[in-house]
């Protein structure tokens, strides 16, 4: 196995490196592959129920504290600034679920850039199969107007253009050689002789060997970072939440007291 990047190698040491050869996978490895490295897919994160989402977000401090206020304002014969208050803490948590939704929804539409079907070669034969089946060592046949399955080396091309406005956001084709990139100093997507999953074919013809598939992708990183939209709460977030609790219970101590001093000037009176 060479220790370089892909990136580096001269076309037939990258078939060396990928163990791959220039006819594809036959079946038999390819299915195998498939088995040790998982499907060329984007896999949306795990959910918890609407339910659920819902009384997490009920739980913050600030919306107890919220929720707090407005029964104050109620017992204390304000039921008007009582509705104001909770009808900012509606507003508050359906915005917060909004961000989230969208969130999960995003992952749909990375999807959508993604093919459902990839030519390859497999066993010196090329055949149509799903895009999800494929395998790092595959080697795929690409032509104008095809979205690119998987990051991949080019081995073979002619006159091949990428755009790669998905990952950079540049409109402008790149082009694509099936040289070796020794520069220093440049990104895998700057290489010359990579495609990358999500990107598109704008000229040209090409073969490719996957070195990448699903979350490992450059596309898959992304997707994952779009739905990370819960992070750690950093240091300053778990001082806010401490006082806002602490408020919270001399908030409702106060209301206690004040409640029970009002209705023993009315008993007296």
């Amino acid at each position: 196995m060479h220790a370089a990047p892909v990136f580096e190698l001269e076309v037939a040491e990258v078939y060396a490196a990928l163990d791959s050869t220039p006819t594809g996978l036959l079946p038999a490895e390819a299915a195998a592959r498939c088995q040790l490295y998982g499907r060329n897919e984007l896999r949306a994160a795990s959910a918890p129920p609407l339910w659920r989402r819902l009384l997490l977000q009920l739980r913050h401090p600030m919306t107890v504290l919220l929720l707090a206020a407005g029964l104050v304002a109620l017992v204390g014969g304000k039921p008007g600034m009582a509705a104001i208050v909770w009808a900012v803490v509606v507003i508050n948590e359906a915005f917060a679920f909004w961000q989230g939704y969208r969130a999960e929804r995003a992952i749909d539409s990375l999807r959508q850039l993604l093919p459902a079907f990839a030519r390859v070669e497999r066993g010196g034969e090329q055949q149509q199969i799903s895009a999800r089946d494929l395998c790092p060592g595959d080697v795929i046949v690409l032509a104008e107007g095809d979205n690119i399955p998987a990051d991949a080396r080019v081995v073979e091309e002619f006159g091949l253009r990428v755009n790669n406005s998905t990952l950079t956001g540049e409109a402008v084709p790149a082009r694509k050689t099936a040289a070796a990139s020794r520069r220093p100093g440049l990104t895998e997507i700057e290489r010359p002789n990579l495609i990358f999953a999500g990107t598109s074919v704008v000229s040209g013809t090409a073969r490719a060997v996957v070195f990448s598939i699903g979350a490992l992708t450059q596309f898959g990183r992304i997707a994952s970072l779009t739905q990370a939209v819960v992070s750690e709460t950093s240091a300053l977030q778990k001082q806010i939440e401490r006082i806002t609790r602490r408020s919270t219970l001399a908030a409702c101590a106060l209301a206690v007291v004040v409640f029970a001093v009002s209705e023993g000037q009315l008993a007296m009176e």
